[in-house]
């Protein structure tokens, strides 16, 4: 009987470890109520970010988890001198994003977003490099190259806002 016991709430305490996880178990977020992902041909707000990109096309991403339908926003990205124009990339969680990274100086870069497990070589010549994810995580997220500057060094800023509920 005892060991029945011991079953029954070991199997409990697995469940709501597991609840607790999935559910994200209390886990503070940076309020970025200030800043709005920008529709095709606008920009967030001034003075939170400096250089924000405008997603170059935007359409539908399709069939979406959420209450609101996702989006698929593309943005261009130019690196130069060690450094990526423009520096700020804002879209709404869910958005599937599609990234065209290409180097304008004739030299190697790197460009990854950590977070997000992407890290992409961009080639010195002028081919175009297109890097394409979902946003899932709410939150700032550092670019960095690793060929820039002493290496790792971080260029931009990748925000994944709320997005309307």
């Amino acid at each position: 009987m005892n060991k029945k016991i011991l079953i029954g709430v070991t199997f409990l305490l697995i469940i709501g470890l597991a609840s607790l996880f999935l559910l994200g178990g209390g886990e503070k977020e940076r309020d970025l109520s200030k800043v709005e992902a920008p529709d095709a041909g606008d920009v967030a707000e001034e003075g939170d970010y400096e250089d924000v990109a405008v997603p170059s096309q935007q359409g539908p991403a399709g069939s979406s988890s959420g209450s609101r339908e996702a989006d698929t926003r593309f943005f261009d990205v130019v690196f130069e001198g060690g450094e990526i124009t423009p520096k700020t990339i804002i879209i709404n969680k869910e958005d599937s994003v599609r990234i065209r990274v290409k180097s304008g100086d004739g030299k190697d870069y790197n460009f990854t977003i950590e977070e997000y497990a992407h890290s992409k070589d961009i080639p010195g010549d002028d081919s175009v490099v297109e890097i394409r994810f979902s946003a899932y995580s709410v939150g700032e997220f550092p670019i960095t190259c690793e060929s820039c500057g002493s290496g790792g060094e971080r260029v931009g800023t990748f925000v994944v806002t709320p997005g309307e509920e």
